[in-house]
């Protein structure tokens, strides 16, 4: 980790107090060690677990290690990961969302996290949704009386209000926009979560009803040109079913006028007048930023996980480079 910043030793002695203040509520004590790093992931992960096994019925282990650019805190009992990385001042992690919110619940933010990853994105089963409903009466919300009735929004609605995208064909580049955006974890922060009642579940195409996975807000940043656009996603649990995973995009504003204008060619049935397809200049220009944005998360990973992906899309932009 650098020398040169040392903000990365007030937020690792934040978590540690953190995560030591919800052991002490069990009756334990935490036990840091420290463990040599290792590239390797896998390999890291099962050090951390030999290390820790011998004495877990006595100590709760959290586990610190050290890479360049970086330094990890591991809480195995609990599955969580935290990151903390050089010139980074955003907050990453993995695992079990709900022990995350509770270590930073003093902050009262969202944490980013570094799920879902490039490799869920690649799952053959993803199926892409869009959400406008309005569950609530929006002009009512800053009413000084007004009480969410959550349990009545749930008997009503049991599941979100979704449509599947259309251009199917171009669902790929959809994973492009989620692929360069980073993530904030939403579980537990209050019972309206981008206008959806907390709670609510996704129905599947099969007619089963599926459990919520991730409740996300996504961030994609163009700073070129000064701007990042805001959006919520629901992910649902894997469908038993038919296997089905359920992605839901929803607008940060629920507004027609408002939409982000690179998504209308997958949501026509919102405005018969869009009738917006790849073939649009403008659309193309956004979608080949989205792009760049994606490729620059992790070039090397992203050209091996998305080959096919990016050839469809580099032999549609040849056909079309003379437009630009």
């Amino acid at each position: 980790m650098s020398t040169q910043d040392d903000s990365w030793q007030v937020k690792w002695q934040f978590l540690i107090n953190q995560i030591g203040t919800l052991i002490a509520k069990k009756g334990m004590k935490i036990v840091l060690m420290n463990v040599e790093a290792m590239r390797n992931t896998k390999k890291q992960f099962d050090k951390y677990m030999k290390t820790c096994q011998s004495v877990k019925d006595k100590y709760e282990i959290v586990v610190s290690t050290g890479l360049p650019g970086e330094e990890r805190i591991f809480w195995p009992s609990q599955d969580v990961q935290f990151y903390i990385r050089d010139g980074d001042e955003r907050n990453h992690a993995t695992g079990n969302s709900q022990v995350i919110q509770e270590v930073l619940n003093t902050s009262k933010e969202p944490i980013n996290t570094d799920v879902p990853d490039m490799d869920f994105w690649k799952y053959d089963k993803l199926t892409f949704h869009l959400d406008t409903f309005n569950y609530v009466d929006e002009s009512k919300l800053f009413e000084e009386d007004f009480k969410l009735n959550l349990p009545q929004l749930l008997k009503k609605y049991q599941y979100q209000q979704t449509n599947e995208f259309e251009a199917k064909d171009n669902w790929y580049l959809l994973k492009f926009l989620f692929i360069g955006s980073y993530f904030q974890n939403l579980e537990g922060f209050g019972d309206l979560i981008g206008g959806i009642p907390k709670g609510l579940k996704i129905k599947c195409s099969c007619g089963d009803i599926i459990d919520l996975r991730w409740t996300l807000k996504g961030i994609l940043e163009f700073p070129e040109y000064n701007h990042k656009h805001e959006y919520y996603l629901s992910i649902s649990e894997t469908c038993e079913n038919c296997g089905i995973i359920i992605c839901i995009y929803r607008e940060r504003a629920v507004d027609t006028d408002a939409f982000f204008i690179p998504m209308r060619m997958f949501a026509n049935f919102l405005d018969p007048s869009w009738n917006y397809s790849l073939k649009n200049m403008d659309l193309v220009a956004g979608w080949h930023d989205m792009f760049k944005r994606a490729a620059s998360k992790d070039m090397e990973r992203f050209q091996k996980l998305y080959s096919q992906d990016i050839i469809k899309f580099g032999t549609f932009l040849q056909g079309t480079e003379q437009n630009f």
